[in-house]
């Protein structure tokens, strides 16, 4: 048949040998969202000073439990009040947005190599190798995650540093689980047996043909990690197992603000706003990105929607 010929197909999508011209990124409202949630926190991180106005460490016992500045009793030298040592708030959680986001991003650019590497050598070499990696695998996943880093971090003590190793520890097994059973499929494929018979080595195949198709799997999989370990770093350092104080941290912040929670609801309620938003923000960013990155992701317009009769070119 000519290319221009068309049959009529019954059924509810419209069939074509092309596929359907793929959205723009900037038309996905939950990736633009974690786009700029994520961009802010870390320019925050990167760059506290800018935006925080008082010292975070600074204490001020005369004005103690000061209220947000839009409440009675507020001031606008404390934008959104003070704790129980006269400390400004929005410093604190300006500030604390370093611990989190450093130990988040650190953790997953050591995790997810390693778990990469240990995944495609298991899923390609099979065998011995890939029985030893998953018996790791399966021995890390054997403890809860939580019970796991906390004896860890009881062991090495608290810190910044050593709450990164301890959740690159704890990560790596999730990443090369994932990347295991991608190489598994892939190296069935029609275009790795055929490079395989053209005589490529091992290291080519899996450098050309194999790690291209596992790693847009793995960077939605590291930007869902990162809010996971947020949420773990905030946790530990809620039960005083993060970094020591007085540097600040969500977590530590947290635990600082429960027991005025009834009288002063401000010390323990904007770092608990900070990490939800954060949080969400990257987990949208990780679902913009695997509709945006998954090749068999296709958006259905309005006509494949309505179930009618469509046309495919042959």
């Amino acid at each position: 048949m000519s290319p221009a010929t068309e049959i009529e197909v019954a059924g509810p999508f419209v069939l074509s040998e092309a596929r359907t011209p793929r959205p723009s990124v900037f038309r996905h409202s939950g990736f633009l969202f974690g786009l700029v949630t994520v961009s802010v926190a870390l320019l925050v991180a990167l760059f506290p000073h800018a935006v925080a106005t008082q010292d975070p460490l600074a204490q001020d016992i005369g004005n103690r439990l000061v209220p947000p500045a839009w409440m009675s009793g507020g001031s606008p030298q404390w934008l959104l009040g003070t704790d129980h040592l006269g400390r400004d708030i929005l410093s604190r959680v300006l500030y604390g947005s370093r611990v989190s986001l450093a130990v988040g991003l650190w953790s997953v650019l050591i995790g997810g190599p390693v778990g990469l590497l240990l995944g495609l050598v298991a899923g390609y070499r099979g065998g011995a190798v890939d029985s030893l990696v998953m018996r790791l695998v399966d021995l890390h996943l054997a403890f809860p995650f939580v019970l796991l880093a906390m004896a860890m971090i009881a062991i090495l003590g608290p810190g910044l540093w050593k709450m990164v190793a301890v959740f690159s520890i704890t990560s790596w097994m999730l990443y090369a689980r994932t990347v295991r059973s991608s190489v598994l499929a892939l190296r069935e494929r029609e275009f790795v047996q055929g490079a395989w018979a053209l005589g490529a080595t091992g290291t080519r195949i899996v450098a050309r043909h194999i790690l291209p198709n596992v790693v847009n799997s793995l960077v939605v999989l590291l930007s869902f990690d990162l809010a996971r370990i947020i949420l773990a770093e905030s946790a530990l350092s809620f039960l005083g197992l993060g970094v020591p104080p007085p540097t600040p941290s969500w977590g530590g912040m947290l635990s600082e603000g429960r027991e005025y929670i009834e009288d002063a609801w401000w010390i323990a309620a904007f770092p608990g706003f900070a990490i939800m938003l954060v949080t969400v923000g990257v987990s949208f960013l990780g679902d913009g990105l695997r509709d945006v990155l998954d090749p068999r992701f296709e958006p259905l317009n309005d006509r494949t929607r309505g179930g009618d009769v469509g046309t495919a070119k042959t």
